[in-house]
């Protein structure tokens, strides 16, 4: 079996969201607030892609293409996320709540999405897990003697 993945969600009848999987969209705390647009009601550029955040700033990226688009949103989520800056989402949180489990959005598998953010930042090895769980009686034991040889004493745990 393979690792957790993103998962387009689909209105197709009969579509059903998988167990154990995390729907990530928009209305949710997991949700991209790094929003892609295309409109000439912002900055007189008519037809012009950008990203938009909740504050109202606009992003311009360097193509006027909606892949790039979303691309620059995808980008400025991963920074915010890894900068650990905005309080609405912490790596903590995300990789407590989401670890193991496969990930829905709307956007196309194709596409760049935040949930791939998401996906890395949840299943990445962490330097601050929490300690293997302390072994005792027989398996110590067995294990302890299964390092050991004869005439041979070892002076750190192994790794």
């Amino acid at each position: 079996m393979s690792g957790p993945r993103r998962i387009q969600r689909r209105r197709r009848r009969g579509w059903r969201l998988p167990d154990r999987a995390v729907y990530v969209g928009r209305p949710t705390v997991w949700g991209n607030w790094y929003r892609v647009s295309r409109s000439s009601a912002y900055h007189g550029l008519p037809g012009s892609w950008f990203v938009m955040d909740d504050s109202g700033t606009a992003y311009h990226p360097a193509e006027d293409t909606q892949r790039s688009a979303r691309q620059l949103a995808v980008e400025l989520f991963a920074t915010s996320v890894a900068d650990g800056r905005d309080p609405r989402l912490t790596q903590a949180q995300i990789r407590s709540e989401l670890a193991g489990r496969d990930l829905v959005c709307w956007c196309p598998s194709t596409e760049p999405c935040h949930a791939d953010v998401l996906l890395a930042v949840a299943n990445e090895p962490s330097a601050h897990s929490a300690p293997a769980r302390p072994v005792f009686g027989r398996r110590a034991r067995e294990a302890r003697e299964s390092l050991e040889q004869p005439g041979q004493r070892r002076t750190a745990p192994p790794r």
